[in-house]
């Protein structure tokens, strides 16, 4: 057994270090070669011209990849906004190019080419301006901050930087002066290779080559594995590796720790390490129980006013409940959620003037996202495991039901027709979800931070395609409609319902047998009510998860995996569990999502819901129930109310104050009227409240009591450097 386990560790050692990148690049070249030989022997030229157009085409993505690499080499962000300054270099160069004169009509010739090296140099150092001001105003005053703050402000740059070029260029193309070389040199069998290809190539080989050496023509050396050695990280000098850490790996010390020392030893003798006054100041010891209830040191006496007072209040149960709940954080949020959420439908008919459906309907679909974002926090906010493909999960509840709830299936290979019921698939869309949870977790477990998350942003990347490709003109039949979706999807039915003044108050009292949620008497208050049951029972569910030794396993995980591993957690179980749990939220509900709208689209399911989702996570406090549905609501009146309507806002008020004159357009197209340049400025508004938020904010608008400790106390939520990993 032990000759077993040492050949399986040494084989992961080998698939780790150089040999597995060699077997991953020969699998891929020869998945490849199977997909793409029959191409290659019957069309040969038409191959190779394809083959050329892809290189030159990747040589650009491997410039952009080179400079995310050099960002994140140094300071471990998933930039966002990075591909928005390559755009921003194109948009910045073409009036640039254009105070020299060049057209199409350019003849290329070496003063072309000088000028052209001229401008890619100022570009260069423009997007460099740019990228030094959003990493001082944006990145920097959060390098104390969870990481996910940090990724969320990126995303907010990235939205700032979009909607900045949207509004300065507009939503058409803009062309770039063909001023380079259109020449093609021939090649065997037909195909040609282009001057432009050549260039672009060879800029790439060249800063490629430069990226990988450095002054004096030695190869890098980096300080990775000398940095793992513990004495030498304690004998450092200087400021941190890295440039977003509190020091080399200091993920886990107090603001009064120290590099040199051991900081959970007191200095003393055993005596100063026991008595209350001996203790080391940096450990900040406190009782587990601020206000314990221990007996009295004396003899009861007569009851002063303080504890008269006392008895009163325990005797009044209205007292004692409201002290109990607006002394409590979480129980206050709880409590203003319940009361807003009974109360919005009148609130709705008052404001509108009894048409307030259309309020009322927009709720229910915030409820959608308020179950994403509570599935979502169950593996962000208590495991610690970023997803950046949870839209993906979402999608397979809704197609599920969609599947198994409308005539999709008379089209596809099997040719019947499949309606089970609403309530049924309920749980078969979680279960469905929650099994790929698990098949998503199982070869990811080895996988932390970053890397996690590039692998789920692959698969919510490719679930939605796989909807897509699956419709017509598939080779294996249609199946989920392809672009169309899937349409007519049966609504919710139930044998009977009491109606009453909840669905408006004119409606009487009376039992309805059946309750068709179809039926436009009900609509929208049927799928209102449903969705805050839905909800209710949600959330029980996980607060409850929270507060057992699961949710317990999971807080240990997300702080220390190793020290999880070393008290007797099974690591591989939990993470697979959360993966699993957070999944079967986000199919409970895309079901709801599918029934509700009648129609379900791969569209809906995009990188875009993910990131959203994320952001109401991380908005309204990790970890922290009452906070995510907070964030949730938060961002969903802002995408879908503020931003939405902002612009119609905008024209009320220029004719309120006499400035209509505004929303009429000009004639020669430079100013599009205040409506549609307002609503230009929606990724801008966007990105900017995200951004300032997160600096306001970085721990989230609510977030857990323990996680608001962790950050007083300077840690943050990776785990400690993993021993294992210099041993391997």
């Amino acid at each position: 057994m032990a000759t077993l386990s040492t050949a399986l560790k040494s084989t992961r050692t080998a698939l780790s270090g150089t040999m597995g990148t060699w077997l991953f690049l020969g699998a891929a070249i020869l998945i490849l070669g199977v997909l793409l030989l029959p191409k290659a022997v019957s069309n040969p030229s038409f191959f190779l011209q394809i083959l050329i157009y892809g290189v030159a085409d990747g040589a650009i993505f491997a410039l952009i990849a080179l400079g995310y690499t050099m960002v994140y080499g140094i300071i471990e962000l998933i930039n966002f906004a990075h591909g928005d300054i390559f755009t921003l270099g194109a948009f910045i160069a073409i009036p640039l190019v254009g105070l020299f004169g060049f057209t199409d009509s350019t003849q290329f010739s070496l003063s072309v080419m000088l000028i052209l090296l001229l401008v890619t140099a100022a570009v260069m150092l423009i997007d460099g301006g740019i990228n030094v001001a959003i990493e001082r105003l944006a990145y920097r005053p959060l390098r104390n901050a969870p990481r996910l703050a940090i990724l969320i402000t990126a995303v907010g740059m990235s939205f700032i930087l979009e909607g900045a070029m949207y509004l300065w260029r507009g939503a058409n193309n803009v062309h770039f002066p063909d001023v380079l070389p259109g020449n093609r040199l021939s090649l065997p069998g037909g195909a040609s290779v282009g001057v432009k290809d050549l260039i672009v190539i060879g800029s790439t080989l060249v800063l490629v080559s430069l990226h990988r050496r450095r002054a004096g023509g030695c190869r890098r050396r980096h300080l990775r594995p000398v940095l793992q050695q513990h004495p030498v990280r304690r004998g450092l000098h200087g400021g941190p590796i890295r440039l977003y850490r509190r020091g080399v790996r200091r993920h886990r010390q107090h603001p009064g720790g120290g590099l040199r020392g051991t900081l959970h030893r007191p200095r003393g003798g055993l005596l100063d390490g026991l008595l209350p006054g001996g203790a080391d100041r940096r450990l900040d010891l406190r009782h587990p129980h601020p206000g314990p209830r221990l007996p009295a040191h004396r003899t009861a006496g007569d009851a002063g006013s303080r504890k008269m007072s006392r008895q009163l209040l325990r005797n009044d149960f209205a007292m004692r409940w409201a002290r109990g709940t607006f002394r409590d954080r979480n129980r206050t949020i709880y409590t203003l959620l319940i009361i807003g959420a009974l109360l919005f439908p009148s609130f709705a008919d008052l404001t509108t003037g009894g048409s307030g459906n259309h309020l009322v309907s927009t709720a229910a679909d915030a409820g959608v996202y308020v179950l994403l974002a509570i599935g979502l926090n169950v593996v962000v906010g208590f495991a610690g495991l970023l997803d950046l493909g949870y839209a993906a999960f979402f999608a397979i509840g809704a197609y599920t039901y969609a599947l198994l709830a409308s005539n999709q299936l008379s089209g596809s290979p099997l040719h019947i027709e499949i309606h089970l019921p609403f309530w049924l698939l309920l749980l078969v869309a979680m279960l469905v979800a929650a099994t790929f949870g698990a098949i998503l977790g199982a070869p990811t477990l080895r996988l932390r931070g970053d890397y996690l998350a590039i692998v789920t942003l692959g698969f919510g990347e490719i679930v939605p395609r796989v909807f897509r490709f699956l419709g017509a003109g598939s080779p294996i039949g249609n199946w989920t409609g392809g672009v169309n979706g899937i349409a007519a999807i049966d609504p919710p039915k139930l044998p009977a319902f009491v109606s009453g003044p909840w669905f408006g108050v004119a409606t009487p009292i009376k039992v309805v047998s059946p309750f068709d949620f179809s039926d436009s008497n009900w609509a929208p208050m049927d799928y209102y009510w449903l969705i805050l049951i839905l909800l209710g029972v949600c959330v029980v569910l996980v607060t409850n998860l929270q507060n057992s030794r699961i949710g317990r396993a999971w807080m240990a995980v997300r702080e220390d995996e190793v020290a999880a591993a070393a008290s007797g957690i099974n690591t591989v179980a939990i993470k697979l569990l959360a993966f699993a749990i957070g999944a079967s939220f986000a199919g409970f509900a895309g079901c709801y999502y599918g029934a509700k709208l009648s129609l379900v689209s791969s569209e809906n399911f995009e990188f875009v819901v993910s990131v959203s989702i994320l952001i109401m996570v991380v908005l309204g406090g990790m970890g922290n129930i009452p906070g995510v549905i907070f964030g949730a609501l938060t961002i969903f009146f802002v995408q879908f109310f503020v931003l939405t309507n902002l612009p119609d806002y905008a024209v009320a008020a220029a004719n309120a104050v006499g400035l209509g004159a505004l929303n009429t357009p000009s004639a020669n197209g430079a100013w599009v009227g205040l409506h549609d340049e307002v609503q230009r400025l929606n990724f801008i508004v966007f990105g900017l409240i995200l951004v300032i938020v997160m600096l306001l904010r970085p721990q989230g608008l609510f977030p857990s009591r323990i996680r608001e400790q962790e950050l007083e106390k300077g840690t943050t939520e990776e785990a400690v450097f993993d021993l294992r990993e210099a041993s391997d």
